[in-house]
């Protein structure tokens, strides 16, 4: 396997994280809020989903503070981050996660 089958893998995954982000991250949202808009507290599934929320945009978090620490500080350009950077960190693991899977399967069948 060459350099360039490894970066169209980790291109088709990336895309696929986010097309599956369009559909899952605005219910994920809306779970994460949603029983904190009553008067009852939270219950923990609440906290879980809200901290996985905040673990899937960390990567774009972090990288969107190094962008101010060096000074860029406009809105459109952290938006952009952001819709490039979450799927393309998450699609990168997810191709590894399925590289490493597969390796160790085939190393096993031997």
């Amino acid at each position: 396997m060459n350099f360039p089958h490894h970066v169209r893998g980790v291109v088709d995954y990336s895309i696929r994280v986010a097309l599956v982000s369009l559909v899952v991250v605005p219910i994920w949202f809306f779970l994460s809020i949603g029983p904190g808009l009553g008067t009852e507290p939270a219950d923990r599934w609440v906290d879980r989903i809200a901290f996985s929320l905040f673990v899937f945009f960390a990567p774009a978090y972090a990288l969107v503070k190094c962008l101010h620490i060096i000074g860029i500080h406009i809105g459109i350009v952290d938006w952009l981050v952001i819709c490039v950077s979450v799927p393309a960190f998450w699609g990168t693991v997810l191709y590894c996660a399925v590289r490493l899977f597969r390796y160790a399967r085939m190393s096993r069948q031997r």
